[in-house]
């Protein structure tokens, strides 16, 4: 097929007894550069709920430089921490 891969990432509830399952699904299709708050955000989304390894993975994804990522959070006073897997 020719379309597209998209990011998923989900949470779900279930409620006593197994009844119900909601699962909320959230498309993340490119990454929020125009906002350091939201970037970092995002970011930290992706890697916590394990969507990628690490930083590197997350940017050949989005095909950005992690540099630039690097840049942008660093203007805000942020840095990735390698051994958390985060942006702090």
């Amino acid at each position: 097929m020719g379309f597209a891969p998209r990011i998923f990432t989900y949470r779900y509830s279930q409620l006593y007894f197994g009844a119900r399952i909601f699962i909320h699904f959230v498309m993340i299709d490119h990454l929020p550069l125009g906002d350091v708050n939201m970037l970092m955000s995002a970011i930290n989304c992706l890697l916590r709920d394990g969507e990628f390894d690490n930083l590197e993975d997350l940017c050949r994804y989005y095909d950005i430089s992690v540099s630039e990522i690097e840049n942008r959070i660093g203007e805000a006073g942020y840095v990735y921490d390698s051994a958390r897997n985060r942006i702090g």
